[in-house]
């Protein structure tokens, strides 16, 4: 049997890899447009990849 085994998968499941997945974690992460950005429309700046400044 062929599988693939993710540690976090930050699609919530919508990624078919064709084979049975098993994920021990599944997140939704929000991607905005350029124009869309929450935090581009205020002129924040992103200091950190995970910033919380929102």
């Amino acid at each position: 049997m062929v599988g693939v085994a993710i540690l976090v998968d930050r699609s919530s499941g919508k990624v078919d890899f064709g084979v049975p997945t098993k994920a021990m974690l599944n997140v939704d992460v929000v991607a905005y447009d350029p124009k869309e950005c929450p935090m581009c429309k205020k002129g924040l700046e992103i200091t950190k990849p995970s910033s919380r400044d929102i």
